[in-house]
């Protein structure tokens, strides 16, 4: 089960940044390991999908109702990352920081399994 959460943030860093909490323990030591963006014209098909990790990038057209889109109806963006403190060695568990481009508002938000959990607070 994909469960979505709310963005928490440590503003303890300085008054220009805060840091990103993970949505299943709390930790702030999170690491990205890729992003994927998501591509697509106003409610219409094809979707165009480029993930990058690493080294690596792929590029490919997919159904626009694809899913793994953060959005429904435009662009999309979803930045994966591992927690040190609760998933660290859990290939191939992540967690996504979301983007979603939805109606003229852009929308944040965490996407990630709960159960994977194994020191949450």
């Amino acid at each position: 089960m994909i469960k979505t959460g709310k963005i928490d943030l440590d503003p303890r860093v300085s008054q220009d940044e805060s840091e990103l909490r993970c949505p299943r323990c709390g930790s702030i030591n999170l690491h990205h390991t890729g992003v994927t963006i998501f591509d697509r014209e106003e409610d219409d098909d094809p979707l165009v999908r480029i993930k990058a990790v690493g080294r690596s990038v792929t590029t490919e057209i997919v159904p626009a109702t694809d899913a793994s889109n953060p959005s429904t109806r435009r662009h999309g963006l979803a930045i994966q990352f591992k927690c040190e403190n609760c998933n660290w060695k859990d290939e191939p568990d992540v967690i996504e920081l979301t983007v979603a481009q939805h109606k003229g508002s852009t929308n944040l938000g965490w996407r990630f399994d709960p159960l994977v959990a194994k020191n949450s607070k």
